[in-house]
């Protein structure tokens, strides 16, 4: 429990206390760094947001399964919520942060330091890197991605790539990406 708690405080001074702007950021790839840099700060430290100059949310490309989780909270930004979710074993517990303004979830085991599950919600409004979006339809993700391994009547699996699609009328709702080899509860049920 200690260890839970501890954890908790550890990313909310994390979130809290990181800078927001810096010039060497150490993250690869340079729309970490757009989006940071398009968050100007003014001689008085506040945060200027200007929603032009912020970088689109490209799912596998900006934000991805397996990422470091404090870039991702670097690119997100302040989060709704964030909850601690008891797993059988203490290995598999794990801390949900919710961006709804985004329409993500986060999902990270407590004792690593990556995102272990990306949830994409109905109501994001970003892409993923082929081109699909949530409103896709199904002939549009088979195109892009090819076949799918499987097809029940609301869920579209490609185990090979981790990646989790749910339809409703043949209609990309939600989608739920995971890190190679992931240990935590969702990825388990759905494989």
């Amino acid at each position: 429990m200690k260890v839970i708690i501890l954890l908790v405080s550890l990313i909310f001074t994390a979130i809290m206390v990181l800078p927001v702007y810096s010039q060497n950021d150490g993250l690869p790839g340079s729309a970490y760094r757009d989006n940071i840099q398009a968050n100007d700060t003014d001689l008085g430290g506040e945060l200027k947001k200007d929603k032009k100059k912020q970088a689109d949310i490209v799912i596998g490309k900006t934000l991805m399964a397996g990422m470091p989780l404090n870039a991702a909270v670097k690119l997100l930004g302040i989060p709704k919520s964030i909850s601690i979710n008891r797993g059988s074993e203490q290995e598999i517990d794990s801390i949900s942060i919710a961006y709804l303004k985004h329409g993500l979830k986060i999902h990270a085991l407590t004792n690593k330091p990556t995102v272990e599950e990306l949830e994409v919600l109905p109501s994001f409004k970003g892409e993923f890197s082929k081109g699909i979006r949530i409103g896709s339809k199904f002939s549009s993700i088979v195109e892009i991605f090819g076949m799918p391994a499987s097809k029940e009547s609301n869920i579209i699996k490609y185990p090979r790539i981790r990646m989790y699609l749910f339809l409703k009328q043949d209609t990309l709702i939600s989608a739920k990406l995971f890190d190679k080899n992931s240990e935590i509860l969702d990825y388990q049920l759905l494989r």
